[in-house]
């Protein structure tokens, strides 16, 4: 098993209002699982651009859906093997707590 996380896909492969519509969707029916997200939680990086902002707020929502389904959104994120960073999320400061990893079982093909 490796550790791995569902994060969103990178900028040109994914659009930001994609992305919007997603954390929106996804707050609207489930406002607490946000908090963490808003300005003031543990997880709200204020130096962030909006662009940036959206991303990252995505990528949080995507992983802890993926922590709970084991399911990555084909259609806005990808999977990724080593820990969410700049360069992978944009600016985004997740910490451990904002970003556990999930246990994946490869298969050799």
């Amino acid at each position: 098993m490796f550790p791995t996380w569902c994060v969103a896909k990178p900028r040109g492969t994914v659009n930001n209002l994609d992305l919007n519509g997603y954390v929106r969707s996804t707050c609207r029916k489930d406002p607490n699982s946000c908090l963490i997200i808003q300005p003031g939680g543990l997880c709200f990086d204020s130096t962030a651009d909006m662009v940036t902002s959206t991303r990252s707020q995505a990528s949080f929502l995507l992983h802890k859906k993926y922590g709970q389904t084991k399911i990555c959104n084909r259609e806005l994120g990808q999977i990724i093997t080593h820990y969410p960073s700049r360069s992978t999320i944009g600016r985004i400061h997740f910490s451990f707590i904002c970003f556990a990893p999930v246990q994946k079982k490869f298969f050799a093909n």
